[in-house]
Parts: structure tokens; C-alpha cells; sequence
């Protein structure tokens, strides 16, 4: 899938292309979790759309949320994982 910001403008100003079909991406002001539904979570940069780091979930996801560092992740088998931004 394809994640892109648009500018005040309405340009674009950067396009994230993630491997896989990806869910809903979850924004914060610290930064944009993409997650695939095959289990691949990414945390963008704001500002440039670049990875800033990518993690590999044991299984499918079925979404994710932003709260703070924290990054919430829910698999399609009903377990849940909890990351902390900053430390990955």
C-alpha cells in the first residue's frame, strides 16, 4: 500500500510505499504508525515520510493506535502488543 501527506497546498509533499495492503494509519504529533495486515509495522517521520524504524508482528494485525510513545497493535488472533516508540 501507499501512504501520502498532503501540504497546507494540497500538494504532495511525500509518498511512503509499504509492502503489502496496509490498515488504517494511526497519526501523532510524534510521528505515523503504518501497519500491513500481514503483520509489518512501520513509524514514519512526520515531516519526510522516511522510516524511522519497522517491526515484525508474530502474526496478521487487524489495527493500531497511538497514544503518546506508546504504539498499540491488535492481531487478528485477538492477542494485542504494546511498543514504546522511542525505544524501538
Amino acid at each position: 500500500g501507499r501512504l501520502r501527506r498532503l501540504a497546507p497546498d494540497g500538494r504532495v509533499a511525500w509518498t511512503a510505499t509499504l509492502e503489502g495492503p496496509s490498515l488504517p494509519p494511526a497519526i501523532s504529533p510524534r510521528g505515523i504508525c503504518a501497519a500491513t495486515k500481514s503483520g509489518t509495522v512501520y513509524w514514519l517521520s512526520r515531516d519526510t515520510g522516511k522510516v524511522v524504524w519497522k517491526y515484525r508482528a508474530a502474526g496478521s494485525l487487524s489495527a493500531c493506535a497511538v497514544f503518546g510513545d506508546r504504539v498499540f497493535l491488535s492481531a487478528s488472533d485477538g492477542s494485542a502488543v504494546l511498543l514504546d516508540s522511542a525505544d524501538q
